[in-house]
């Protein structure tokens, strides 16, 4: 059976839409999504996510925490660090400090490799101005 020309000319700006993107995610570096929630009684303004990227440097990443639902308050900074352990379970000591939260983001460059970041159990925690409270949190994926 013949197709109408239309119908082979829709074809193939279908394909060439697909192909385009399809090598985009092939050359994109590896990432890991931690959800990052709000603790108790801190409110839905801590949810947010925290996205690890493997850095152009050999041996770094680049971590950028995201609260989509927080109101900026430009002069409030909230610390923020790597941790061992889960949420849950956490333990003792910083792994990375992080860069503080301010207007609902941080972003921090980390000297180490993806893999190696990963390869142990840690969480992403983010504090209260004065350290005291955990607002938000979430554990890195278990590998």
């Amino acid at each position: 059976m013949r197709l109408p020309s239309s119908s082979v000319f829709v074809f193939g700006l279908l394909s060439f839409a697909v192909a385009p993107s399809a090598g985009r995610a092939d050359s994109a570096p590896p990432s890991v999504v931690v959800v990052l929630v709000p603790q108790a009684g801190a409110g839905k303004q801590w949810n947010g996510t925290a996205t690890f990227t493997a850095g152009t440097a050999a041996g770094s990443v680049s971590l950028v925490l995201s609260f989509p639902d927080m109101m900026s308050i430009p002069e409030a900074a909230y610390p923020a660090l790597l941790r061992p352990g889960t949420c849950v379970k956490a333990t003792a000591g910083t792994r990375y400090p992080l860069a503080p939260v301010r207007n609902s983001r941080s972003a921090t460059t980390l000297h180490a490799a993806l893999a190696g970041i990963t390869a142990k159990r840690a969480s992403v925690e983010v504090r209260s101005g004065n350290g005291a409270r955990v607002l938000a949190c979430g554990s890195l994926p278990s590998r």
